[in-house]
């Protein structure tokens, strides 16, 4: 018998009544699903590793391992599309774009303004704001961790 949980009262009947062993806000994909994914990511250089324990999220390792997860099981793909919805699938898009602009400008536009910003050539305070604003967008692309 396994142990009571603390939403154990909340469940709907229908979920108790026919999945007596899957809690009910369990995704309900297929089982191997989980595997093959974290088999996957194992399997890609550690680069798209290191970054994930310390919370930090980067464009280049994350579209690595989601591409190489699309090529290994291309019928993966439409069941998680089915599985979160359009509205959150197009909330994490955004997401990903904002992190893909942030990289961009980071790595395009942060070294000749950071340049700028050190010759002191600014008034103080549009130097700082520049600073604030290249610190966003470092920390915004991920690259407050090197690889």
């Amino acid at each position: 018998m396994r142990a009571p949980h603390a939403l154990e009262g909340s469940r709907p009947q229908h979920a108790t009544a026919h999945l007596p062993d899957i809690d009910w806000w369990t995704p309900l994909l297929s089982p191997p699903w989980p595997l093959a994914q974290i088999a996957f990511v194992l399997s890609v250089q550690c680069n798209t590793t290191h970054s994930t324990p310390q919370d930090v999220i980067q464009l280049g390792p994350l579209l690595r391992t989601m591409g190489g997860q699309v090529v290994q099981d291309p019928a993966f793909v439409p069941q998680l599309m089915a599985h979160v919805g359009p509205v959150a699938l197009a909330d994490w898009m955004a997401h990903v774009g904002a992190l893909g602009a942030y990289s961009a400008l980071d790595a395009a536009a942060g070294p000749p303004l950071r340049a700028l910003v050190a010759s002191g050539t600014l008034p103080p305070r549009r130097a700082y704001a520049l600073r604030r604003a290249l610190d966003a967008w470092h920390y915004g692309a991920g690259n407050d961790y090197k690889l």
